[in-house]
């Protein structure tokens, strides 16, 4: 079993709700990859700086860890929250999750901020597929302005995008790792975004 933690924050929340409305603890969701989050998406993407779906950030596939490096279109996993952290004036959700087979939690998490302030805690976990072993962390980030739960409709922006990390170890063969397109030779490191769905099971 590993641990996921799902935080937004907006400038108005404040320590006595939830940055992002909709997720209850010990209610169990099932994620389901729709697709890349990337400039051929069917969602709606701004395009002048590079692929930014409504989160305020761009998402560049220079350092994509190719197709099919875990998630595929289809796939999906079990999220339970159990737990919020407080951090930076709001509460984030950490909660359980399965149906990731390769990875381990490895109990450390890091907290990012992107440039729409959203903030993601990080657990990292170990992956490890084939002779391919590494830190993986997993994160979502919201649009602030729908239900994370709202169904994503094409030709709109998503209301939630996860984002996928993946940190080669030192005693990889990276040639274990790679698959097509991937990035990961250029600095030992991958991450690629997807468009995701949440609902209630």
């Amino acid at each position: 079993m590993a641990v996921l933690t799902v935080v937004a924050v907006t400038p108005s929340c404040s320590k006595d709700e939830y940055c992002v409305e909709g997720l209850d603890i010990g209610t169990t969701y099932r994620v389901t990859v729709l697709e890349p989050a990337n400039a051929n998406s069917q969602y709606a993407v701004q395009t002048s700086n590079g692929p930014d779906f409504g989160v305020g950030m761009y998402i560049s596939d220079s350092y994509t860890c190719g197709a099919g490096f875990d998630f595929v279109a289809g796939s999906t996993f079990l999220l339970r929250p159990v737990a919020r952290e407080d951090l930076m004036a709001c509460y984030g959700r950490i909660g359980y999750v399965s149906d990731v087979q390769e990875v381990q939690l490895v109990q450390r998490m890091d907290g990012l901020t992107s440039s729409a302030g959203d903030v993601l805690i990080r657990p990292e976990y170990k992956i490890q597929k084939g002779a391919c072993s590494g830190i993986w962390e997993l994160g979502f980030t919201s649009s602030h302005s729908d239900s994370p739960l709202k169904t994503p409709v094409p030709g709109a922006y998503p209301p939630v995008l996860m984002v996928r990390t993946f940190l080669s170890d030192a005693t990889t063969d990276l040639q274990s790792c790679l698959l097509l397109d991937s990035k990961l030779t250029a600095s030992s490191s991958c991450s690629d975004y997807f468009v995701v769905k949440l609902e209630k099971t």
